[in-house]
């Protein structure tokens, strides 16, 4: 299984450890209303059958507009597959406190994608668990090629869809890239009230 999961971030100069792979809890769901907006919140892990419990969810609440992300990541293939739900279903994404790895993938689904702009955004190269050893992905993998269509189909754009893969591998696993406002290619839309 391929994932994208920090092990340190990066953050203001300071090393700061977070979750290590499997000491975080798959994710959690929870749905709100804040003025006239019907709000989901996904919290924690990606694991394999995410996509299915996130679409069953959602089945019991059509009003949804907004899903608010806070997650250290997790499997890219759930990732992805929770992403086309939501992209499928006219969503839009939100993150108010973090959103690292494979939940970035899930973030760039969203029809609008709001990012509080205090909130930390975070990704690095995929990577596969031997051995006890975090192995990143190469450029060209099948990994890769899924990103780089799974990215075009989202934001429609195919030289758009390859900047974002090249700064998702330009940066090892074992380390963090920091999204901030120098990167407009991303479309995201910041703004400084920390909540909706």
């Amino acid at each position: 299984m391929v994932y994208l999961s920090p092990k340190h971030v990066i953050f203001g100069g300071m090393l700061l450890s977070v979750c290590l792979l499997n000491s975080s809890p798959a994710a959690s769901y929870k749905a709100f209303q804040s003025r006239d907006r019907h709000i989901v919140t996904l919290s924690g892990r990606f694991e394999s059958g995410e996509s299915y419990r996130f679409q069953q969810f959602l089945a019991n609440h059509k009003n949804t507009q907004f899903i608010l992300l806070q997650s250290n990541g997790g499997s890219i293939n759930e990732a992805m597959k929770v992403g086309r739900i939501i992209h499928q279903n006219s969503l839009n994404t939100l993150v108010e406190t973090y959103c690292y790895s494979s939940c970035f993938v899930v973030l760039m689904s969203g029809q609008i994608r709001y990012v509080y702009e205090n909130a930390y955004l975070g990704v690095h190269q995929p990577y596969f668990v031997r051995k006890n050893e975090w192995v990143g992905d190469k450029k060209h993998s099948s990994t890769y090629d899924h990103l780089t269509q799974y990215f075009q189909f989202m934001l429609g754009n195919r030289q758009q869809s390859q900047e974002v893969v090249n700064l998702i591998y330009k940066t090892p696993p074992n380390s963090m890239h920091q999204i901030n406002h120098a990167e407009p290619y991303l479309k995201l839309h910041y703004y400084s009230h920390p909540t909706l």
